[in-house]
């Protein structure tokens, strides 16, 4: 299969690769980085991994003129798409069906970076891997030639889990064959969300009145934004035009479960994260988060993931340990080697 992605307004080649081919390792690792950058148009960072069956496409945008991107394949795909960062205050994604030729997409001028994770998938690889779901749900085919920021309203916002392995996947510092095993689980397990959620959300919609699945999605939002200081549930009712009766009922009914279970999966996650990535320790994380106290966090941390913060927390600093160790074995093993070498040199000059 050939992939082919051009910047039209200059003729400039972002991507030309041929992948997914018979002859192909299905265990290749291919990794490449490519970045345009014009005084006039501005900045465009491309990052692909092809790990196994998955092109992965990390795709930072920072532009002063709008521009038209062109995608080629030769087969049908099926493209997995999360808006991470600049259309909105909120992360979206979608799912769309690529048939083989030509698309066509605009990139505005922005104010801000933007920042899409986007994964192909061949067709028939696809339905391998979702054969036995029997899903039922239409794939987006009608948007690919709007501009991302339009084409959130065909998009879901995504779940807290979404979120976390989307984090995951974009910030993976692993190598070589764990890397690709890494990233190929990651994407099996974030398909499955995805599908999941999208399959939810539209079986749910049938039984909800229309207007009434808006005001669950614009609550959706509002949680979104403010999870350190959440407002409660009557006046988040009253912000999306409805009773605190409805909010309880069609949110749960839609989304699976309630703004307070919501707003709880976004603090854990966040708080994981925060432990993991972060310099933080387990007071600041938690008030960071809008915790009055940190036996208050524990808890509640404890309760979802059941175990301790603490357990993260000594986690990360035993892998950072171990790291500084591994390098100082390496170094004192190859000190002596150095020193040998550093003496030959002088013998010989």
């Amino acid at each position: 299969m050939q992939l082919k992605t051009t910047i039209k307004d200059i003729n400039y080649k972002l991507c030309d690769k041929v992948f997914f081919s018979e002859d192909a390792q299905t265990c290749e690792l291919i990794e490449e980085i490519n970045t345009y950058n014009d005084p006039e148009y501005g900045t465009i960072k491309d990052s692909h991994t092809l790990a196994g069956t998955f092109f992965i496409n990390y795709i930072e945008v920072d532009l002063l003129k709008p521009i038209k991107l062109e995608y080629y394949t030769d087969e049908p795909v099926i493209q997995m798409f999360f808006f991470m960062k600049g259309c909105s205050n909120l992360m979206h994604h979608q799912i769309h069906y690529l048939p083989a030729g030509t698309k066509l997409a605009k990139l505005p001028a922005t104010s801000t970076v933007l920042e899409y994770l986007s994964i192909l998938i061949p067709q028939d690889n696809y339905t391998n891997l979702v054969d036995s779901l029997d899903l039922d749900f239409e794939f987006i085919t009608t948007c690919s030639n709007e501009n991302p920021a339009k084409q959130i309203k065909y998009s879901e916002i995504m779940s807290p889990e979404i979120l976390t392995t989307v984090r995951d996947i974009v910030s993976c510092e692993r190598t070589g064959h764990f890397r690709r095993m890494y990233m190929e689980t990651k994407v099996t397990e974030l398909l499955l969300l995805q599908v999941e959620q999208l399959t939810q959300t539209q079986d749910n919609s049938i039984k909800i009145p229309k207007i009434d699945i808006e005001r669950m999605h614009h609550a959706r939002e509002l949680v979104t934004q403010n999870i350190i200081t959440p407002c409660s549930l009557i006046d988040l009712a009253r912000k999306v035009g409805t009773n605190e009766f409805k909010l309880k009922k069609y949110f749960k009914e839609l989304f699976g479960t309630t703004v307070f279970g919501y707003l709880n999966e976004l603090k854990m996650n966040e708080a994981k994260q925060k432990l993991l990535k972060d310099e933080l320790n387990i007071y600041q994380v938690a008030e960071s988060l809008g915790y009055k106290t940190p036996n208050h966090f524990s808890t509640a941390f404890r309760k979802y993931f059941g175990y301790p913060p603490s357990q993260i927390k000594n986690q990360a600093n035993q892998v950072a340990a171990s790291f500084t160790k591994a390098k100082e074995i390496v170094v004192s093993l190859l000190c002596p080697f150095i020193t040998e070498i550093s003496v030959l040199d002088l013998i010989l000059i």
